[in-house]
């Protein structure tokens, strides 16, 4: 698994757009490879204005493990 903060076209043909957007990606299990938007606020925790990163993280891993997004609010509790 390979994990960075990138920002705009870093090469993977998906482009970052910024604040406000698209805050990651990631790519399934045969690429391993999880972006976040560089140009976001990243903290621990919460706070207003920013983006808890192990909240994002954990969100973007279920996809490289294969998972798609969940229709059970609080699955990730």
């Amino acid at each position: 698994m390979k994990i960075g903060f990138q920002r705009s076209d870093h090469g993977d043909g998906f482009p970052l757009d910024g604040l406000g957007g698209t805050i990651a990606h990631s790519f399934s299990p045969t690429d391993g490879r999880l972006h976040f938007d560089g140009d976001e606020s990243w903290v621990v925790g919460v706070v207003a204005g920013a983006f808890d990163v192990e909240t994002v993280a954990l969100h973007e891993i279920g996809h490289l493990l294969g998972l798609g997004h969940s229709s059970i609010e609080g699955a990730m509790e």
